[in-house]
């Protein structure tokens, strides 16, 4: 809810531009704190960028994406295309804002065309999509993880990771179970995932470290890592 608060707020707040006015004050829109360099509100602010970037070009990623490419500055800028792509995926269906760049046939797309430097964000999103389309099969959404792009195999568990702890309400147990129908080369990224998400869910790292402590042993150090990245950001 909160992050979606952001969200609305540059929806609304770039509207008032147009698209020459918007190009040059691009780099300038997000103010980071000195005493907290990289925090979840900073990240929020780019991310929700992406998201009204995207909704002010009718859902036209390609055409958004362009325009998160006017950052100068690498981890802002992944942090503006994480939310046109997020966009992308929930407006899906909704009826408000309709996707054009997603495939029933192929939901790994848009991951699959856009550029090297746009894919680990889109990756990081789309297995939404993945388990939308195969109604929340988990063996078949994480065997599709298993045939990307081999570099990226880790970031789609990651994001598997996210999706089924929201799904179930950062329950641990269900989600160790869930995740260990992935690959078990892989597991501990879903693991990695889900502890993050329980993180920025709660703004407290409680049911993270409950999910560490039951995850696999194999899995508990990545699991700690997330866990700590994440709470860092707070």
């Amino acid at each position: 809810c909160w992050s979606g608060y952001h969200h609305g707020l540059m929806e609304s707040y770039i509207s008032q531009f147009d698209d020459k006015q918007l190009r040059t004050k691009m780099n300038g829109i997000c103010t980071q704190d000195s005493t907290h360099a990289y925090s979840l509100a900073y990240y929020n602010c780019w991310h929700g960028l992406g998201h009204g970037l995207t909704i002010r070009f009718t859902q036209d990623i390609f055409h958004a994406l362009r325009f998160c490419n006017v950052i100068t500055r690498s981890w802002e800028r992944q942090s503006c295309y994480s939310g046109v792509f997020m966009q992308n995926i929930v407006a899906n269906g909704s009826g408000m804002h309709r996707s054009i760049d997603l495939k029933p046939s192929d939901p790994i797309y848009p991951c699959d065309a856009v550029t090297e430097q746009e894919k680990p964000s889109c990756f990081l999103m789309q297995t939404s999509y993945v388990l939308q389309v195969k109604k929340w099969n988990l063996p078949v959404a994480f065997g599709i993880c298993n045939r990307v792009e081999t570099r990226y195999v880790g970031t789609c568990y990651r994001s598997m990771g996210r999706d089924i702890s929201g799904a179930a309400l950062l329950d641990p147990g269900t989600v160790v179970s869930q995740c260990g129908m992935g690959a078990s080369a892989h597991r501990g990224e879903c693991i990695a995932g889900a502890a993050a998400n329980a993180v920025y869910d709660r703004h407290a790292r409680s049911m993270a470290d409950a999910l560490c402590r039951l995850a696999d042993p194999a899995d508990r150090a990545l699991c700690g890592k997330a866990t700590n990245d994440a709470v860092a950001t707070l």
